[in-house]
Protein backbone atom coordinates (compact mmCIF):
# COMPACT_ATOMS: atom_id res chain seq x y z
CA UNK A 1 0.00 0.00 0.00
CA UNK A 2 2.46 2.48 0.52
CA UNK A 3 4.30 1.80 -2.08
CA UNK A 4 1.43 2.27 -4.51
CA UNK A 5 0.92 5.47 -2.66
CA UNK A 6 4.93 6.85 -3.07
CA UNK A 7 4.21 5.48 -7.09
CA UNK A 8 1.27 7.65 -7.71
CA UNK A 9 2.58 10.66 -6.12
CA UNK A 10 5.56 10.58 -7.93
CA UNK A 11 3.88 10.83 -11.11
CA UNK A 12 1.85 13.42 -9.97
CA UNK A 13 5.14 15.09 -9.59
CA UNK A 14 6.46 14.33 -12.50
CA UNK A 15 3.00 15.49 -14.66
CA UNK A 16 3.39 18.90 -13.08
CA UNK A 17 7.49 19.40 -13.36
CA UNK A 18 6.90 17.99 -17.28
CA UNK A 19 3.87 20.81 -17.52
CA UNK A 20 5.98 22.96 -16.32
CA UNK A 21 8.75 23.24 -18.40
CA UNK A 22 6.72 24.80 -21.74
CA UNK A 23 4.34 21.80 -22.38
CA UNK A 24 0.82 22.02 -23.51
CA UNK A 25 -2.21 19.61 -22.96
CA UNK A 26 -5.21 19.70 -24.96
CA UNK A 27 -8.27 18.60 -24.20
CA UNK A 28 -10.72 17.48 -27.03
CA UNK A 29 -13.51 15.24 -28.19
CA UNK A 30 -14.41 13.15 -31.43
CA UNK A 31 -17.52 11.46 -32.14
CA UNK A 32 -18.13 7.53 -32.14
CA UNK A 33 -20.11 5.54 -34.53
CA UNK A 34 -19.84 2.06 -32.29
CA UNK A 35 -21.19 3.83 -29.04
CA UNK A 36 -22.99 6.10 -30.77
CA UNK A 37 -21.73 9.49 -28.48
CA UNK A 38 -18.48 11.65 -28.02
CA UNK A 39 -15.66 10.58 -26.98
CA UNK A 40 -12.96 13.00 -24.52
CA UNK A 41 -9.78 12.79 -24.84
CA UNK A 42 -6.37 14.59 -23.64
CA UNK A 43 -3.13 15.30 -25.66
CA UNK A 44 0.20 16.05 -23.94
CA UNK A 45 2.91 17.92 -26.24
CA UNK A 46 5.83 18.34 -25.38
CA UNK A 47 7.99 21.71 -24.88
CA UNK A 48 9.72 22.11 -28.46
CA UNK A 49 6.28 20.48 -30.15
CA UNK A 50 6.07 21.14 -33.80
CA UNK A 51 9.71 22.26 -35.01
CA UNK A 52 12.03 21.03 -36.90
CA UNK A 53 11.86 17.35 -35.85
CA UNK A 54 8.78 15.68 -37.07
CA UNK A 55 9.20 12.66 -35.21
CA UNK A 56 8.08 11.92 -31.44
CA UNK A 57 8.08 9.09 -29.19
CA UNK A 58 3.98 7.52 -28.17
CA UNK A 59 2.27 6.65 -25.22
CA UNK A 60 -0.87 5.62 -25.20
CA UNK A 61 -2.73 4.94 -21.74
CA UNK A 62 -6.25 3.29 -21.79
CA UNK A 63 -8.15 3.79 -18.56
CA UNK A 64 -10.60 0.37 -19.81
CA UNK A 65 -13.41 1.92 -18.26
Amino acid sequence: MKCKLILAMSAVFMGVTAFAQGSQVINAEMPSRILGENKTYTIYLPEGYGNDDPRYPVLYLLHGA
